[in-house]
């Protein structure tokens, strides 16, 4: 049987000779190769809008149609309730009854689309979406600036804040602390609870 070269005769010895080889050439490379900033975002439908979510924000996508929602009595339509999240209670909002709210029909609003649960300011919070369509990386300087000022809470348009071509479609980047301020009240305009008739 022939012997390692060097001196090396161990499988344990090759592998700190390797591994000392492979930090010697990675000492060299440059430490930042790729100067692009990317943006990496779970793409969902919201309003029959394609939208992106900042992955960084999503704690899960649950697709579970059965995943039980315990309604809150004396709540505005578009708080459907709360759910147990990993022995977490976590309030679900529907984000397009909230988004039609003045609308008599209901029909926009997915009743049993999946839910995005995120976490923003230290807190779980879920949405029901229309679809999710999987993640993707975009580059941040293709994204085109939204140039339209929408000042009503109540427009998909509100919490748009840029926008992105890809796949033949145009993709909005969805401000998700935007509508969470929104939906948990942390806005002044905002009611949770329904008026009596």
């Amino acid at each position: 049987m022939k012997k390692p070269a060097g001196g090396f005769h161990t499988p344990l010895q090759q592998l700190l000779l390797l591994e000392e080889r492979i930090r010697l050439a990675g000492a060299t490379l440059p430490e930042d190769v790729d100067q692009h900033k990317r943006f990496h975002g779970i793409k969902c439908v919201i309003g029959n809008r394609d939208c992106l979510i900042d992955i960084r924000q999503v704690s899960e996508v649950i697709e579970d149609k059965d995943k039980k929602v315990t309604p809150i009595p004396n709540c505005v339509e578009w708080i459907e309730g709360v759910m147990n999240y990993r022995g977490s209670l976590v309030a679900v909002y529907n984000v397009n009854r909230f988004l039609h709210q003045e609308k008599e029909s209901t029909e926009t609003a997915a009743e049993d689309g999946p839910l995005i649960i995120l976490r923003y300011a230290n807190e779980l919070s879920a949405i029901r979406v229309d679809h999710v369509m999987g993640m993707q990386k975009f580059l941040l300087d293709e994204f085109r600036q939204d140039e339209q000022a929408c000042t009503d809470v109540e427009m998909l348009e509100f919490y748009i804040d840029a926008s992105i071509e890809s796949e033949d479609k145009n993709w909005c980047r969805f401000d998700v602390a935007k509508l969470l301020d929104e939906l948990t009240g942390r806005h002044p305009g905002i009611q949770l609870t329904a008026q009596a008739s």
